[in-house]
């Protein structure tokens, strides 16, 4: 690899860190979704993968037709930052923080939202409202006691049932509206939690 080629990939290697930082940041305001990030990221490589070998290899074969250039102090600092990015924006997606932030935003509407939630022991009722960062497609009170905000599902053991994730008011210790399989609650402060739970039993 000659080096211009080395140059343009360390900025390539800085701008995707930086990238991938952002993205790692913004899914951490969902529910659950900083526990799939590495079967996500892993699935993802063969969207991504081929197109940046690509892209290098077109580097590499446009490099040495061109006269050698240095390689900079810039590129080294770029190329220490790089990792340094990636764990950084990992250390604060996995503090919560932004999560918690984006749930302040959302809280004022979901409280407003609890008095009108309708009774429900199977799948919620369609919302389809915005609440700060958060669509929540489907609600409900369960019979058993707390209201369930489902905002995001994803597919559970084997694609077989289906996990719902999202915010409960005051949440009971048996199940949501949406399943009771591996059902667990988070706390966010007062009475509010996170959720999430399996349809795999009702």
């Amino acid at each position: 690899m000659g080096m211009g080629t080395m140059a343009v990939s360390i900025n390539l290697a800085f701008g995707l860190s930086a990238c991938a930082g952002l993205s790692v940041i913004y899914l951490s305001l969902w529910p659950g979704k900083m526990a799939e990030l590495p079967m996500d990221a892993i699935g993802s490589v063969r969207f991504w993968g081929p197109p940046l070998v690509l892209i290098l290899i077109v580097l590499a074969a446009w490099d040495h037709r061109r006269p050698p250039r240095p390689i900079k102090v810039r590129h080294w600092l770029l190329l220490g930052a790089s990792p340094l990015l990636l764990i950084g924006s990992v250390f604060i997606a996995e503090s919560d923080v932004p999560f918690r932030a984006a749930f302040r935003l959302a809280r004022p509407g979901l409280e407003a939202a609890v008095p009108t939630a309708p009774s429900s022991g199977h799948d919620g009722s369609p919302l389809g409202r915005d609440f700060g960062p958060y669509l929540v497609d489907r609600y409900g009170a369960d019979p058993r006691g707390g209201v369930f905000f489902r905002v995001r599902t994803s597919p559970g053991g084997w694609g077989i049932d289906t996990m719902s994730y999202g915010f409960t008011f005051r949440p009971n210790a048996e199940g949501t509206p949406f399943g009771g399989a591996r059902y667990e609650v988070f706390p966010l402060g007062g009475d509010w939690y996170w959720f999430h739970a399996s349809d795999d039993h009702y």
